[in-house]
């Protein structure tokens, strides 16, 4: 049984590289709002997700903000991580005159005017899972 999980374990982790590595070629200038919504969604869970893999479930709040730095994903030949895209392109809208610009790091305004939705969705962090107790399940689904 033991042996099996392992192979299980081994394949999802091989599936998720192989998917990583393909959204390094992704264009998303032809998305509507709710599908680039949907995309980073669905690429946050999945960065989150290959991080606890390799690292394991974090045992403390300060550790999953940690997590979240180091859980790193190539989108579109831009490297991101977690915590920017739940807070630079999923929960702020990408126009400048919405917020103020003072304490933001260059890559971080990069990121949010080239990946950041139109509109701010308030709701988004019901549907994140950053590896708390209290994040929602994420599954992997199959098209096979």
């Amino acid at each position: 049984m033991k042996a099996k999980g392992n192979w299980m374990f081994k394949s999802l982790l091989d599936v998720n590289l192989i998917l990583l590595e393909k959204l390094a070629l992704v264009n998303l200038t032809s998305l509507t709002h709710q599908e680039k919504l949907a995309f980073w969604i669905n690429i946050y869970n999945s960065c989150m997700m290959n991080a606890l893999l390799e690292h394991g479930i974090p045992e403390t709040p300060e550790r999953v903000v940690e997590l979240m730095q180091e859980a790193k994903i190539n989108v579109g030949g831009h490297l991101l991580n977690a915590f920017s895209i739940e807070h630079f392109t999923l929960r702020l809208p990408c126009h400048a005159k919405y917020t103020s610009l003072k304490g933001f790091k260059n890559d971080e305004l990069t990121a949010r005017s080239i990946f950041g939705l139109e509109l701010s969705e308030p709701l988004v962090k019901f549907a994140l899972s950053c590896g708390s107790w209290s994040s929602p399940a994420v599954s992997y689904l199959s098209t096979c």
